[in-house]
């Protein structure tokens, strides 16, 4: 995770929060797919949040998993809209396509790519506003 949130474009890479423990254990899953996911995702953030807000990636170990979020404070996601954020084509404030451009692939290949991996991938909105979205992975 933090090699890959180094990697992220300049533009959002100064907006990231790290919060990673030091003994978080590996996940099991393809490194460079898994990179895709984390910039999929905080791609997404920093499009639908406000310019120069932050964007905190953060990982901690579950049980057998090991889970990571990528949450901001931007437009939020409706309940409603949750699951089908994951279709393809899909994008939840499409009526202004100069606002948020993009073909709404993006989460449908996160879903794809985390799925392959033995994982899952959620959406939820953000208490006080924005998105959380979550991977939990397989332990290594």
């Amino acid at each position: 995770l933090r090699a890959a949130a180094g990697d992220l474009p300049a533009e959002l890479r100064h907006r990231i929060t790290l919060d990673l423990p030091a003994d978080l254990p590996k996940a099991l899953g393809h490194r460079p797919s898994l990179a895709t996911v984390l910039t999929e995702l905080a791609t997404n953030a920093g499009k639908y949040s406000a310019p120069g807000s932050p964007i905190e990636i953060s990982a901690r170990p579950d049980g057998q998993m090991v889970a990571f979020r990528v949450s901001d404070r931007g437009i939020g996601i409706r309940p409603e809209h949750v699951e089908r954020a994951f279709d393809r084509f899909w994008q939840g404030e499409s009526g202004d396509r100069r606002g948020y451009p993009g073909a709404g692939l993006g989460l449908y290949l996160v879903r794809r790519i985390v799925e392959q991996q033995n994982g899952w991938v959620s959406l939820r909105p953000r208490a006080g506003g924005g998105t959380v979205a979550e991977v939990r992975l397989p332990r290594g």
